[in-house]
């Protein structure tokens, strides 16, 4: 992880001034109707009730309802990266890659918690509280020394303590907890040569603890997603097969050791989110066609789907007897980005749409940039971009009627792209655009980067500006196509043939294909310049994936194994976001001077 104090900066030359200069002046004689950067679109993760308030959970920060509007807790003001955020009516906490943070105030107020191995915790997970009303507090931790994986508990105000331990080759990466005492589920791949989907838990707080591998299907992924406090002696399962992407939820029962399988998704449909509501466990999908609901009483676990017509679900939570409900849509039919419903999910009341974006408030100076960039890419254009609230009062039944307020207006950018639609661009546009460059594109990059950019960042501006302005007119990609932000740039694994010094690397296999979001498993082939295939590298052979634009690697250390003559198993090689990953191989062996890999994967 890079240390932005430890960046050096220095004056941007004379003559790359000039340079500037002289693309914006081409920027502003362009005769083009409409100069438009790179588009990026935020993604909504989860939502979480963080200490009493339901905040939606996304990749540039909090975002939590604020005097008749939202205000956005932005990375800057915890100064990490945010991977996960849990909570209850207590309290609040969110996992970043320098530690976690708990709630002390309002959505803006946070306070820093040290955990006792490690800066990174890889999961967290809040369990019901005990006789005295306290949170029982767990999280999955990677040694920063060791690579070794431990969990590590809180309760009450006390500190963080191991209460577990595993070897630095486990593949273990989920963690869930729930109940009173708190029964705590660990899963992953266990480090045998098998690699069989292992869980480990404990009833009793973390006291103690069994390790389980359940007779289920082996080409299918496994995902630990809730423990019911009503039934902590078993733990949810989200599960997908390998082959045809099917997806599903399972219930392992730690009494009897059985996975049973309570729901299969329809065909196409993929997983978005699991919740209680009384007495029924709700489950969310979506599809090509849009989203569904399935529902079952809590204890007899018989799922069945009562909304076959629904937004395209990306994430569910219940509160206050109503279901809530998030969507990853910002094109400009879309109904909402965060819904209530009243009626179990027959209709819905928008809580934030896509034109809020553009008038969200921020926690002070920490949040200015974020702030640019999504009132750049989303505000109306002609009209002031702060303040200003949620659109409320309609509903759709099924997501199909259209949300008050929330028809196109004139000007406004296609797919939350940071653009201007209309005649030829105005004088201010360039300076528009690279503003917009900046705080789209590079969102997350800036994050890693000083305030004052070198002459090379700048340039790069700059010339992405020129690129950009020869646009001919407005595009309106989806928010698929345009999220990832990294297609065509990573290299064609299946072809690719890499040589440093005496040594040929090529790629022959990887699962997933293509490489995803989480554990991936790679079989690489090792040769000379001759197509001999070269043994013995396995501890010599060091593995590591970082994203450039983000600024950050990945905490999992990649295991190394020999099989075949030449062929070596990479796993797991953890890209847990999508983007663009460079993945580095070195090579260091006893009387050779060092041989290095290079390449970039493309993650979606």
């Amino acid at each position: 992880m890079r240390d932005p104090s430890r960046l050096v900066t220095r004056p941007v030359p004379a003559r790359a001034l000039v340079v500037g200069v002289a693309l914006i002046g081409a920027l502003l004689v362009t005769p083009r109707a409409q100069a438009c950067g790179a588009c990026a679109i935020p993604e909504l993760w989860e939502l979480q009730d963080l200490g009493g308030e339901l905040v939606l959970v996304t990749n540039f920060g909090l975002l939590a309802q604020h005097d008749g509007g939202w205000r956005v807790t932005c990375e800057e003001v915890f100064g990490g990266l945010l991977l996960a955020a849990r909570g209850d009516g207590m309290e609040g906490w969110v996992s970043t890659d320098i530690g976690p943070f708990r709630r002390t105030g309002s959505v803006c107020e946070w306070a820093p918690r040290e955990l006792q191995h490690a800066s990174w915790a890889w999961r967290f997970a809040l369990a019901g509280g005990d006789a005295a009303g306290a949170t029982t507090r767990f999280a999955l931790v990677i040694d920063a020394e060791t690579q070794a994986l431990h969990v590590e508990r809180a309760q009450a105000d006390a500190d963080f303590r191991v209460v577990h331990s595993f070897e630095s080759t486990s593949g273990f990466r989920d963690l869930v907890a729930g109940g009173q005492p708190a029964s705590v589920f660990v899963a992953g791949f266990g480090a045998g040569p098998d690699r069989l989907w292992q869980v480990a838990f404990s009833l009793d707080a973390g006291e103690s603890w069994e390790t389980a591998v359940p007779e289920a299907p082996l080409e299918t992924k496994w995902v630990l997603r809730f423990v019911d406090p009503l039934l902590p002696r078993a733990v949810l399962v989200q599960s997908e097969s390998v082959a045809d992407k099917a997806q599903g939820l399972w219930r392992f029962d730690v009494a009897s050791g059985a996975m049973t399988e309570l729901l299969a998704l329809s065909d196409g449909e993929a997983f978005a989110g699991l919740t209680v509501l009384g007495g029924s466990l709700w489950v969310a999908a979506r599809g090509e066609a849009g989203g569904s609901l399935y529902r079952a009483d809590r204890e007899e676990l018989a799922f069945e789907r009562v909304i076959a017509s629904a937004p395209p679900f990306a994430c569910l939570a219940a509160r206050a007897g109503a279901l809530y409900a998030c969507v990853n849509d910002f094109t400009l039919t879309s109904k909402f980005l965060l819904g209530r419903s009243d009626d179990e999910g027959q209709s819905w009341q928008p809580l934030l749409t896509v034109e809020d974006l553009g008038q969200v408030e921020g926690c002070g100076a920490a949040c200015d940039r974020t702030l640019d960039w999504l009132r750049d890419a989303f505000a109306t254009a002609g009209e002031p971009s702060a303040g200003g609230g949620g659109a409320a009062g309609a509903s759709m039944s099924g997501g199909e009627a259209g949300a008050a307020g929330s028809s196109p207006k004139a000007g406004r950018a296609p797919s939350g792209c940071g653009c201007r639609v209309g005649g030829p661009a105005p004088a201010g546009g360039a300076l528009i655009l690279v503003c917009s460059w900046f705080g789209v594109l590079g969102r997350r990059r800036r994050r890693r980067t000083p305030r004052k950019a070198g002459s090379r960042l700048m340039l790069a501006v700059l010339a992405a500006c020129v690129l950009a302005a020869c646009s001919e007119g407005p595009s309106e990609p989806t928010s698929s196509s345009a999220a990832s932000g990294c297609d065509g740039r990573g290299d064609d694994l299946t072809s690719l043939r890499l040589t440093s010094g005496a040594l040929v690397l090529s790629v022959l296999e990887t699962q997933p294909e293509p490489p995803g979001v989480g554990d991936n498993e790679w079989r690489v082939r090792v040769s000379d310049t001759s197509d001999t295939p070269v043994t013995g590298l396995a501890e010599s052979l060091q593995v590591s994936a970082f994203m450039p634009e983000h600024g950050h690697g990945t905490p999992s250390a990649v295991g190394v194994q020999e099989g075949e003559a030449g062929e070596y198993r990479l796993a797991p090689v953890n890209t847990f976001m999508p983007g663009l990953w460079r993945i580095r191989l070195d090579v260091d062996r006893a009387g050779h001077d060092a041989e290095l890999f290079e390449f970039s994967v493309c993650v979606q």
